[in-house]
Formats: C-alpha cells, sequence, structure tokens
C-alpha cells in the first residue's frame, strides 16, 4: 500500500513485490497509477494519481485503503507514508495483520523539507513524534537503515531491511563511457538532496573551464522541475539532462555511461 511512491518504485516493487510473487505469493500493490495491471506477477491496483500533497494525505490516502480492504488480504503492507499509518492502525483493529515500511527517519528529515517554513519546524516535528507513538502502537516495523532503531527504542517489534542494490541485474550491464565528462545520479531529485548545489557546481567548473555534463534521473515535482530548468537557462549549462522518473534498467544503463556517480547524505 502506498499513496505516494509510483508503482514501479525499485525499493517496493522491484525488490518486495516481484521478490515475493517469485516466492509464490500472490501480492496486489495498491498504489496510483494510471491503470489496473499486472506486472511480472505482480497485480498493481491503481487508484487516481493526487494532484497535490493535501489530496494525497486525504483523498488518496483514502482510497488506497479502501482499494487494500476489498483485496482481503493476509497481510497488509504499508509504505512509507504518515497518512496511511492511520489506516493501518485500522486495518489492525480490525483484526488484519499490518506492518509498516520505514523508508526514511521522518523526524530526522522534517527539518530538510523545503515546504515547511522553519518556524513551524519544531512543532510539525512535536505532532508528528506524538502521531508515530499513536499510529505505530503494536505495529510491526521494517527499518530501511540500522542507524533507524536507535530512534525508535520504544518500538518492539522490528527488523531492518537495508535498500541493497540489485547485483545480479548491474553486473550484466556493459556500457560504453559518454565522451565527455559526466556525472550520474539516480534517486529523489529534490533541493535537500542536493540538485541545485550540483548546478552551482557544474557552473563553478564551467566557468573554470571545464565542460562536464550531468545526467539526473528521478522524479522531482513540477515547481522543483520548472525551479530546476530557470537555475540551467540562467546558467547557461548545456549539458545537463533531467530525465524524469525511469525503470531501474533503462536508468542503471544510463548511469553506466557516466563518469562519477552522486551520492547525497
Amino acid at each position: 500500500m502506498t499513496s505516494a511512491h509510483p508503482p514501479f518504485d525499485t525499493r517496493i516493487f522491484q525488490k518486495e513485490c516481484k521478490s515475493l510473487a517469485k516466492a509464490g505469493y500472490d501480492v496486489v500493490l495498491v498504489a496510483p497509477h494510471d491503470r489496473d495491471e499486472i506486472v511480472d506477477g505482480v497485480r498493481i491496483r491503481a487508484v487516481p494519481k493526487p494532484r497535490g500533497r493535501v489530496e494525497r494525505l486525504t483523498r488518496t490516502a483514502g482510497l488506497v485503503y479502501k482499494a487494500a480492504l476489498e483485496e482481503n488480504a493476509d497481510m497488509y503492507h504499508v509504505q512509507n507514508e504518515l497518512e496511511l499509518l492511520f489506516w493501518a492502525q485500522l486495518l489492525r483493529l480490525r483484526g488484519s495483520k499490518a506492518v509498516y515500511d520505514m523508508h526514511e527517519n521522518l523526524l530526522k528529515s522534517i527539518p530538510t523539507k523545503p515546504w515547511i517554513k522553519p518556524l513551524f519546524r519544531p512543532v510539525v516535528m512535536f505532532a508528528c513524534m506524538i502521531l508515530e507513538r499513536i499510529l505505530m502502537h503494536k505495529i510491526p516495523v521494517i527499518y530501511a537503515e540500522h542507524s533507524y532503531i536507535k530512534d525508535y527504542l520504544w518500538v518492539n517489534k522490528h527488523i531492518t531491511v537495508l535498500n541493497m542494490p540489485l547485483t545480479s541485474q548491474l553486473l550484466q550491464i556493459n556500457e560504453t563511457k559518454y565522451s565527455t565528462p559526466t556525472l550520474g545520479y539516480i534517486g529523489g531529485v529534490t533541493a535537500e538532496r542536493g540538485s541545485m548545489i550540483t548546478l552551482e557546481a557544474l557552473n563553478i567548473l564551467k566557468e573554470k573551464g571545464y565542460h562536464v555534463n550531468w545526467e539526473c534521473i528521478g522524479h522531482s515535482d513540477e515547481s522543483h522541475q520548472k525551479e530546476l530548468f530557470e537555475i540551467i537557462d540562467g546558467y547557461e549549462l548545456k549539458g545537463v539532462q533531467l530525465r524524469g522518473y525511469l525503470l531501474p534498467a533503462e536508468g542503471w544503463r544510463i548511469i553506466a555511461r557516466c563518469h562519477i556517480g552522486l551520492a547525497y547524505f
């Protein structure tokens, strides 16, 4: 169950759903998507894509819950969206089994959210801390990193499943490098993940006479994408490719042609 992630998200679809389907389980992924379909043994049940953050937190989350409930599943795997924790608790109270997949440390990520004004971040953090305590009550948690454990000592049932690459697929890639030095990034494209800093760095290199390209692969919202294009035009950067979200196999082949990989922390 997800209200925010694309249906073919690497962790959710490529690793979790496909692995379970290959193991013989009947897997249904409820997610915002254009249509219902079956891909690699996983049945995707689509709900309308949200038109903004408020709709995602309210209407989309409710539609995801309604669709999931109709599946009458043996286990509900709720992805990393706080709004779905409310529905996960309803599932638990109905007698269903639910687990929560924590992709990020929510409380530590709030100070990096540009859409939350700095003045309100302490209040938002406190509210989220209370909500997490209530909504995660008695729900087993899957952590994406070992570091989360120390911040959630009150969670009794948990396991860590690291977001490691699918090496079997990566080792099959054999691509020729670009002729021009090229940076490569694949992941969420946001200011807090370094998109704007990278453009500034590319401009500094350009001013010093170095021509370096950038292959940027990943989803970004429309407002941030517009902001990035304005910076690219302002700096007159010629070698930046903002490719948006690509399926992993396609994205990896492009990254394999790059010379330097970017990892933002």
